[in-house]
């Protein structure tokens, strides 16, 4: 039992500091938004009006796509770690992770290029705020990760 909490603990902690990552990543496109915005530092380009709604769908789909792919990845371990070392499930849950990680944070890289281009701070603290939204869906929580590593094992109640 000890080892198996010492791979949940391993990979709660690695997956937990990779997401934490990611969230300050949204802080710092937000704070280099606001410097450019504040310095009139921006790349303003005219004929954004087709740019505009093109990106924010952009951002949209990333911040909807990254927590559903997790969601359909995780599903996928569910049936496949029945017959799967819980190391390897556990690897491959944390990469499913990163990738939903990573796509919910094209939303705040598309409010900062929608904010430097358009000269909007509304772009990107509102798709920031959505990418963030994103993110925190995917916050890695031990019952979860038990439950797809190690299936139809008896524990005590948890809330995820």
């Amino acid at each position: 039992m000890n080892e198996k909490h010492g791979m949940v603990d391993a990979s709660l902690l690695m997956s937990s500091l990779i997401t934490a990552a990611m969230l300050v990543s949204v802080l710092f496109y937000v704070l280099i938004a606001v410097l450019l915005l504040r310095r009139g530092q921006l790349f303003l380009v005219s004929g954004v009006s087709l740019l505009e709604p093109a990106l924010a769908a952009a951002a949209v789909l990333g911040a909807v796509g990254g927590p559903w792919f997790f969601r359909m990845r995780v599903r996928g371990l569910e049936e496949a770690s029945r017959s799967t070392a819980p190391e390897l499930t556990l690897e491959r849950l944390q990469r499913a992770r990163i990738v939903g990680l990573a796509l919910a944070e094209t939303a705040a890289i598309f409010g900062l290029v929608l904010t430097l281009v358009t000269g909007r701070s509304v772009w990107c603290f509102g798709l920031a705020a959505l990418s963030v939204a994103a993110m925190l869906t995917l916050w890695p929580r031990r019952g979860q990760l038990e439950r797809v590593a190690f299936p139809g094992e008896a524990r005590p109640i948890e809330p995820d």
